[in-house]
């Protein structure tokens, strides 16, 4: 695992009274990218928004 990875797991596993930003090169590793598409976006999602709020029906492929 790489050290970038390593510090994004720690960082964002704090509890909220110690959270902090994460560093910005996080947003631009391809090994972050590969593990949240995996953890987090691989799974079903539904989208909802509320009745008198304005929707944009259009899809989204990530």
């Amino acid at each position: 695992m790489s050290k970038l990875l390593k510090q994004y797991e720690v960082l964002a596993s704090a509890t909220l009274d110690k959270a902090q930003s994460l560093p910005f090169s996080v947003y631009q590793e391809p090994e972050v990218y590969q593990r949240e598409a995996e953890r987090v976006f691989s799974e079903d999602w539904v989208f909802i928004c509320a009745e008198l709020s304005p929707c944009n029906h259009t899809a989204i492929t990530f």
